[in-house]
């Protein structure tokens, strides 16, 4: 729903943007690892939507030495 809120309410004048989704077994594999891969692939800053169990179970993925190189939230 998250996304289907950002796509709904994200005024026209920021342009067309990139949206990416993920879902593992149960919605939480890789979402971590899944921003950073976009995010250095990408021309410009990221920003990441994901709940609470999603974020604790990819929890390793922050100590990839290349998060420093990463804009956004």
């Amino acid at each position: 729903m998250s996304i289907r809120l950002m796509d709904f309410l994200m005024p026209a004048r920021f342009g067309p943007g990139r949206v990416f989704t993920a879902r593992g077994v149960n919605g939480t594999d890789g979402t971590l690892g899944m921003v950073l891969g976009e995010a250095l692939a990408g021309a410009g800053p990221m920003l990441a939507l994901l709940g609470d169990q999603a974020f604790v179970h990819d929890l390793p993925a922050l100590a990839n030495p290349r998060w420093r190189d990463v804009r956004g939230a």
